[in-house]
């Protein structure tokens, strides 16, 4: 039987709980389908808008006004740590299957937090897992917006961030490029740190941005919506930075897209739902999508007056938090009343109130579907849900050491611990052919007799990059004079040149020396594994040669007995011939 679930979170409440299982509670998880009720709760947590994230394992709230996050386990209903940071946490987001936890400041920065990082790294080869390390690596983002972030979006294939402030700027990010360990090209020969940069600013808002939400494909043709303090919906193409579409809208502060991307739902202050469809029926083609029509793209469109929904002597106040069912026929929404509507989205009516909590509901998110059969789940679905790679606990961040090195992307010297939760592949090794079945890079080099040649080079060459003291320009400056040749009467610059230049040979010399005794190694380990194979062969040869001298010498023994039983059988037959011969002859001897 499916089973449909939402989480809420509140602010400080303002009445006392419905419950006395509520008292104390800021997080509460109900059942919406097939049966209403409350299942869990978690308490000692307030929350603003943005300020939770929920995974298959965890809950992860950020306190109001407060630099602590909690983290709840979902599995024993506890607070499992309660994390500090060296200032308020504005907004969170989780990423790359979960295991990231995207963090926006007060300041204005972001955090990548590496609750637990699944292995392999090639996270775009959607199959099982294996295996998860656990870092609790930090990265941190320079100052990029002016003031506090107020709303974060990951899209779904975990390559690209969105953030949102409240100085009206919305920024996307490479996330491969922030979690990754090589420092930029511009940076790579730099003695400095390596600063990874926005790869897009999105400037049209005229007010914060209130929320954005990203679309459900994996395609380069997925889209952003975001709602500003300007009264402004817009549509994004988020990988090239383009504006698609402007709606207006009356006082956004919270949006849902559809589950196919067909429209979008907007809350307002007032507590009416907007809903606006980009497949309008008054196009002149309805089975056409405009969002990337260029002739509407700077032209603001005004929504249709038919398409707000209203409860009527609710009271519901504003609406602060949106969520659309997995089949699209329910829309709820939070409220700063404390209530929980539920509307129809095919009528466009109000349905009813589910709950009606003690505070401001400033989070709400239905949670995935259970009961699927695992017939009719995707592959990455089933990758996502595999006990395999569920996260028991999550590994708390280094702040003490992060926090003094501001600006750094990389954290350094840092644990890694490995937990391998299945039994590892084994891909057979050969001297004169390779496996057809190599796997991953990370399952070839840990199956591997030794480090694989290529990852060796890679990594002495990424290494001798972040040990260079300065770039190649900077030696160019010193070393050559304004009319662009090289100012032979500097015997300073000259020497230091030569110094650098003798460094870089040594360099050289210690990576070729390195590279020959892996090869060194790697041949001597082939050769014992050719004796081994060689001495194997000769067992089995040997092996063999003794089965079927065994079986010659049974097969001789089996033909020597029938022989003998044969002989045996004749000879009685002989004897009971005669024997019938002397009694017919006694019997015509009496006769006579």
């Amino acid at each position: 039987m499916l089973t449909e679930h939402f989480i809420a979170s509140i602010s400080a409440p303002s009445k006392t709980p419905p419950t006395p299982t509520a008292r104390d509670a800021g997080i509460f998880l109900y059942e919406h389908q097939p049966l209403a009720a409350l299942r869990s709760t978690y308490k000692k947590s307030v929350t603003s808008q943005n300020c939770l994230a929920v995974s298959a394992s965890h809950v992860f709230a950020a306190q109001a006004e407060k630099a602590v996050v909690h983290v709840y386990g979902r599995e024993k209903g506890n607070q499992e740590a309660l994390i500090p940071f060296s200032e308020r946490i504005r907004c969170v987001a989780l990423a790359c299957d979960d295991t990231i936890l995207v963090l926006g400041t007060e300041s204005g920065r972001l955090y990548l937090w590496e609750v637990c990082m699944l292995k392999p790294h090639e996270r775009t080869i959607r199959r099982l897992t294996y295996g998860k390390t656990c870092t609790g690596r930090r990265v941190a983002t320079p100052q990029s917006h002016l003031q506090p972030v107020t709303v974060l979006a990951v899209d779904p294939t975990s390559s690209f961030l969105l953030s949102g402030s409240a100085d009206a700027e919305i920024l996307i990010w490479s996330i491969p490029n922030l979690l990754s360990f090589s420092p930029p090209s511009s940076n790579r020969l730099s003695s400095e740190a390596p600063i990874v940069s926005p790869s897009h600013r999105l400037s049209d808002h005229g007010g914060a941005i209130t929320a954005l939400v990203i679309g459900r494909s994996s395609s380069s043709a997925n889209i952003a919506v975001s709602a500003g303090k300007d009264n402004y919906i817009r549509v994004w193409d988020y990988r090239t930075g383009k504006l698609l579409r402007t709606f207006f809208a009356l006082a956004p502060y919270c949006l849902a897209l559809d589950p196919m991307d067909r429209a979008v739902y907007v809350g307002n202050e007032d507590g009416s739902i907007q809903l606006i469809d980009f497949f309008h029926p008054s196009d002149a083609n309805m089975s056409m999508n405009t969002l990337r029509d260029s002739s509407h793209s700077q032209t603001a469109v005004d929504s249709n007056p038919t398409k707000c929904w209203v409860a009527q002597s609710q009271n519901l106040g504003a609406c602060l938090g949106l969520s659309v069912s997995w089949d699209g026929s329910t829309l709820l929404s939070g409220h700063a009343s404390g209530k929980v509507a539920s509307w129809d989205v095919a009528r466009g009516t109000y349905t009813s109130t589910i709950t009606a909590l003690s505070g401001s509901v400033t989070n709400l998110s239905y949670l995935p579907v259970s009961g699927f059969s695992s017939s009719t789940l995707s592959h990455s679905t089933q990758s996502k849900r595999d006990s395999s790679i569920k996260i028991h606990a999550v590994t708390k961040p280094r702040n003490d050491q992060f926090d003094t090195n501001e600006g750094r992307v990389v954290q350094s010297d840092y644990n890694l611990t490995v937990q391998f939760l299945t039994q590892l592949s084994a891909f057979g090794a050969s001297a004169i052919s390779s496996p057809a079945n190599k796997g991953t890079v990370f399952e070839e080099a840990l199956t591997h007799p030794c480090f694989p040649t290529t990852m060796v080079e890679e990594g002495l060459a990424e290494l001798a990059a972040w040990n260079q003291p300065q770039t190649p320009s900077s030696l160019d400056g010193h070393a050559s004079g304004g009319s662009g040749f090289m100012a032979l009467d500097s015997a300073t610059d000259a020497t230091s040149l030569e110094m650098s230049a003798e460094q870089q040979n040594a360099d050289l010399l210690e990576q070729i020396a390195a590279l020959q005794r892996v090869q060194k190694v790697s041949l001597d380990q082939l050769e014992g594994l050719r004796l081994e194979r060689k001495i194997l062969v000769a067992e089995q040869r040997e092996h063999r040669k003794r089965q079927l001298a065994k079986e010659r010498r049974r097969s001789e023994k089996n033909r020597a007995a029938l022989e003998r039983r044969e002989v045996v059988m004749e000879d009685d037959d002989d004897e009971l011939s005669s024997e019938s011969d002397d009694g017919s002859h006694e019997m015509g001897s009496e006769s006579d």
